[in-house]
């Protein structure tokens, strides 16, 4: 018994210590997705002939040419994307962008805002009111951004030569102050999931359904909510915005927002989580994985 939790905190400091490292470290990205694999599922995955979820997005970031998606990543170049497909008037309004954080001037920030690295997922900050925010921090945490390739953190290739830059859009809310966020699950070319989250920044709650708004009851990293849910009037509009944009790739997270009634895109994902879910029940990484047609 001592012998066995010995064991167990071993790897543990082991399994921390890589975590913190393997940013720096200089290994082959089948090393570094491997063993992130181990850690995060305490065993091996059949990576090599892929047929669960998890299975097959990691097969997609080896083997599934994802380097080539770099233009869908960039939070800049994808809006050239979204206008030539569906038009720019799903866009949130682009206020300003920048090459440099070095270039930014508090003053430039407008009192409302989001503002957006370019070159990885997360890089986010929402400013309600300019004047309740430490512009100073605001800048020194895109200045640290700035400096990081976020492919590394999980050898993500689509992340791999992106620019960082910084675009300002449009600070978004709906009448109620809220932003619910509709993400679509297209799996070659099909919409056959909606994600809806809610509370993402304190609480993060997420219920799936499909296209009818009949619920799948699984989750994925977060849990799901209790609160009722309406399909939304423009769910039909979303699944066509979300079709026409998914024709790229095997899978493809559209993320949409419906501000009272008119529909703005948010971002193009292809690994979601990166590629490291615990679905429950289980049996739905086998149910996931089999909508995933690999080319």
């Amino acid at each position: 018994m001592l012998e066995k939790m010995y064991h167990n905190k071993l790897l543990r400091f082991f399994g921390r210590l890589y975590l913190h490292s393997k940013y720096y470290l200089p290994l082959p990205d089948s090393i570094i997705i491997k063993l992130d694999c181990i850690i995060y599922y305490g065993k091996k995955i059949n990576i090599s002939n892929p047929r669960t979820f998890n299975e097959k997005l990691q097969w997609m970031k080896l083997y599934g040419n994802m380097e080539s998606l770099s233009i869908y990543a960039d939070k800049l170049e994808v809006r050239k994307y979204v206008k030539e497909i569906i038009g720019d008037n799903y866009l949130v309004p682009l206020l300003r962008t920048w090459d440099n954080v070095k270039d930014i001037r508090k003053d430039d920030i407008p009192d409302s805002c989001v503002l957006k690295m370019t070159h990885g997922s997360g890089y986010n900050i929402i400013i309600k009111n300019k004047n309740g925010v430490n512009l100073d921090a605001v800048i020194k945490k895109l200045k640290k951004w700035e400096k990081l390739n976020y492919y590394r953190f999980n050898r993500e290739p689509q992340y791999k030569n992106i620019k960082p830059r910084v675009i300002c859009e449009k600070y978004l809310e709906d009448s109620n102050g809220e932003l619910i966020d509709y993400k679509v699950h297209c799996f070659n070319d099909e919409p056959k999931i909606i994600s809806v989250h809610l509370n993402r920044f304190k609480d993060h709650k997420i219920n799936y359904y499909d296209p009818n708004w009949n619920r799948f009851h699984f989750t994925l990293l977060h849990p799901g909510f209790d609160q009722e849910i309406k399909r939304p009037d423009t769910m039909d509009e979303m699944l066509q915005v979300a079709k026409k944009l998914s024709v790229i790739y095997p899978l493809v997270r559209i993320d949409l927002f419906d501000v009272d009634g008119r529909i703005y895109f948010g971002e193009i994902t292809f690994a979601p989580h990166a590629g490291f879910h615990k679905p429950n029940p289980k049996e739905y990484d086998n149910i996931l994985g089999d909508m995933i047609k690999l080319q």
